[in-house]
């Protein structure tokens, strides 16, 4: 289980990223703020992309092909059997194998080729299950206040359901950026212009390093992500985080999951789609609920404007101590009546705050 060895190794690493404190602030305009208790860091991508390549180059039966991508799957008697790649030069070639993994991220190159009728279970993501984001690297002039912090906000510049996000990368360094589900309403509106509006209110001084648009899952994994001989992991499952579109994460234990399938499958020489169906199980047990979880704050925040948002926080009918009541302090009892009294001034929250209650 050499996976679970790799995923040991990232974390022990030194200089791939900040670490922070152990919270994640929510707030909204400076209106109110929650802390909810969340271990998290960040990464440098090229440093992370290394370090994970000089784990798998000390085996000798892998092979790197560098500069070559997947272009197609290959399906024979109902079973996929390989990939057609292509390298920088346009040379295609044909690959076989027990098992297809398929690890290309959104864009998900094999899974949107598979035939329907060959694997019907897995499903694709629709447009509506889909979260654009901008992201931006910025300097600040003097040192910032948010070090060590990861901050989810909420903005009325933001359509609905939109967050605004601020991660620290140093004394006077941050990753900040805007994401939303694409729905009818918003499918329109430019990120970059959302990002430089909020940017440019509370950094107004800062110097912009770097700056990216990208699409990600914005859904529950994939209802089946096996097949005969094939398993699919990362973004090309839907294993983002729908809350804040983190896919690092999600994607490293998915190939642990994946590698641990595989392994079980080659003792049994079974390469089926029952003898890879573990990897589902591990997979919704993992990321299901966190999933549900970030659907649900995303349906929420189209059907009611921020402002609703704000008053349950501020009226104090969701309180910090409801929250980590929610997260597992059992012990504390919420005052019912009082919360239901203070509901009724917006009737249209008190069914919402009765179901938290």
């Amino acid at each position: 289980f050499q996976a679970e060895d790799g995923i040991r190794d990232v974390e022990r690493s030194r200089g791939l990223g900040d670490v922070y404190k152990r919270q994640v602030h929510l707030s909204s305009a400076n209106k109110f703020e929650i802390s909810i208790a969340f271990q998290c860091r960040t990464i440098d991508r090229l440093k992370y992309g290394q370090q994970l390549l000089k784990n798998v180059q000390n085996f000798p039966t892998i092979s790197i092909l560098t500069e070559t991508k997947a272009v197609e799957p290959i399906i024979t008697e109902g079973k996929i059997v390989g990939v057609v790649t292509k390298d920088k030069t346009g040379k295609k070639k044909h690959y076989y194998s027990k098992i297809v993994t398929d690890c290309s991220g959104y864009t998900a190159i094999i899974r949107k080729q598979l035939p329907s009728d060959i694997f019907p279970k897995i499903n694709q993501v629709s447009r509506e299950e889909t979260i654009v984001s901008c992201r931006e690297i910025i300097q600040t002039k003097e040192e910032h206040s948010f070090q060590k912090q990861m901050r989810i906000e909420l903005h009325p510049e933001l359509p609905p359901p939109g967050y605004f996000w601020i991660f620290s990368k140093g004394k006077t360094k941050l990753n900040v950026g805007v994401g939303w589900l694409i729905n009818e309403q918003n499918k329109m509106i430019n990120p970059s212009y959302v990002l430089e509006k909020i940017r440019e209110k509370i950094f107004p001084m800062c110097t912009v390093i770097k700056h990216d648009t990208d699409l990600l899952p914005g859904r529950l994994p994939l209802y089946s992500m096996v097949g005969e001989n094939l398993i699919v992991c990362g973004d090309a499952a839907a294993l983002a985080n729908p809350i804040n579109g983190e896919g690092h994460g999600p994607a490293l234990l998915s190939g642990y999951y994946a590698a641990r399938t595989i392994i079980s499958a080659f003792a049994r020489r079974d390469f089926s789609e029952e003898s890879l169906w573990q990897y589902n199980i591990d997979i919704w047990q993992k990321f299901g609920y966190l999933g549900s979880m970030g659907i649900a704050i995303h349906k929420f925040m189209k059907k009611y404007p921020i402002s609703d948002f704000e008053y349950l926080f501020t009226s104090g009918i969701i309180t910090q101590k409801d929250v980590n009541s929610v997260l597992g302090d059992l012990g504390y009892k919420p005052p019912i009546f009082s919360k239901f009294i203070k509901a009724l001034k917006k009737p249209k929250l008190m069914f919402l705050s009765l179901i938290h209650i």
